[in-house]
């Protein structure tokens, strides 16, 4: 995707946002839009209402008492506009895959048809929530909201997020079943549940996942790395030969009512295997390097966090945290799409176009906020010119300065065979 087409796919987003209503001089649309674009501001470090109050008043050239902004970010209306604006985001960034013919050969050989990542991050509340947003240890946090994200690797955005208060088990809180249809989900312990496994199984999907220790998995066929003699014991309490570098079985688990592909690493530092359980036919010394791929939306997460200041909520007021969550939703949906768009202006052969760290579109965007605030509401054609002069300089910080070592995923295009000499 070219970079005009990026800057309308955002235009075409905030269109969804009303220009105008008879409640202010501020219409919905502007105050979303300074909103966003607003969220890093800051007083001596710290993010506060207060500064984002006094950042939306300039950047707008008008007043806005403190009640007045108050009430209006904390009202049912703006999570609605917001809502809608992150739903539209998501839709319009679904339709985007990464070019290059080694991702497309890489979903050819794994039979998928991408690579979804899911995991949740907890974000520190004001104790005041505490009542609304339960954390799940008061000597560590009394109030925290989760968030719950799945990052699809190859459109590189968010394809599904639910928000949670802290004390609630990422298990209750998974993507619908109808996204999987033919992706490969990878996700960790917090959402182990063998119905869940069976349930993606049934539809079409491919999940890839660590087993927890305590479940109960019965040896039905040996594949690799153990005698048959070890056919109908329990994989976990049967004593397995120590250093072997593969094992991999068919286990029942739950009694017998499901059957799936069982994995094991051996892990020379914790002196034991690592199990991971999956209905993936790839080779399995790919199940590993696969699985580590879920870094990628912990960078997400972190990305979020510093570059939107998701972790400097200072309300506990539940509307308010709702809205800020997507406000801070919105960049960074759109950050990676763009930041894409932005490395392919310096590549003529798609296929070597490197893919952009996640952080650092972050801190793009946030670092072109003026900019981009500008080109979404006046929409002259300087105010694109300028926006995209402000973007190209930081082209070149969008790729990793460390060149030579190599990522979670060129590691899997290398164990693939799918990996040139240039990426």
């Amino acid at each position: 995707m070219d970079l005009g087409t990026s800057l309308n796919g955002f235009r075409q987003c905030f269109n969804v946002v009303p220009e105008h209503d008879n409640r202010s001089k501020i219409g919905p649309r502007q105050f979303v839009i300074n909103l966003i674009f607003n969220l890093n501001a800051m007083d001596r470090g710290k993010r506060t209402l207060g500064a984002l109050r006094r950042s939306i008043t300039k950047a707008t050239g008008l007043p806005m008492w403190r009640g007045g902004f108050w009430e209006r970010l904390a009202t049912e209306r703006l999570f609605g506009f917001l809502l809608l604006l992150v739903q539209t985001a998501m839709q319009q960034m679904s339709n985007i895959v990464l070019p290059g013919h080694q991702l497309q050969s890489l979903m050819d050989f794994l039979k998928v048809k991408g690579i979804l990542v899911l995991d949740s991050t907890s974000i520190t509340l004001p104790e005041m929530a505490g009542a609304i947003f339960p954390g799940p240890r008061n000597n560590v946090a009394s109030a925290v909201i989760k968030w719950h994200n799945c990052f699809d690797l190859f459109g590189g955005s968010i394809k599904w997020f639910d928000l949670s208060p802290g004390t609630s088990h990422d298990s209750n809180h998974f993507p619908d079943l109808s996204l999987l249809v033919g992706y490969l989900i990878i996700f960790d312990l917090g959402y182990f549940d063998l119905c869940t496994l069976q349930a993606i199984a049934n539809i079409g999907g491919y999940f890839l996942c660590r087993i927890k220790s305590n479940t109960v998995v019965y040896i039905e066929e040996v594949v690799r790395g153990l005698p048959e003699s070890f056919v109908g014991k329990r994989l976990f309490s049967a004593r397995l030969p120590k250093g072997k570098s593969v094992i991999e079985v068919v286990g029942s688990f739950g009694g017998g009512l499901f059957y799936f592909r069982v994995i094991g690493f051996w892990n020379p530092i914790d002196n034991c295997y690592h199990w991971y359980v999956t209905n993936l036919s790839a080779p399995p010394k790919l199940i590993y390097p696969l699985y580590r791929l879920r870094w990628y939306v912990e960078l997400f997460f972190k990305m979020a966090k510093s570059s939107w200041r998701l972790s400097d909520i200072t309300s506990a007021n539940p509307n308010i945290v709702y809205n800020l969550l997507l406000a801070s939703l919105v960049v960074a949906i759109l950050s990676q799409p763009l930041a894409f768009s932005l490395v392919t202006l310096k590549y003529k052969d798609e296929n070597e176009v490197p893919i952009p760290s996640v952080q650092r579109a972050g801190i793009v965007v946030a670092n072109a906020s003026p900019e981009l605030r500008d080109f979404l509401l006046t929409g002259r054609a300087s105010a694109e010119s300028k926006l995209i002069s402000c973007l190209k300089l930081f082209t070149d910080e969008l790729i990793d300065p460390n060149r030579k070592r190599e990522s979670s995923m060129q590691r899997v295009l290398r164990m693939s065979g799918l990996r040139s000499e240039k990426w």
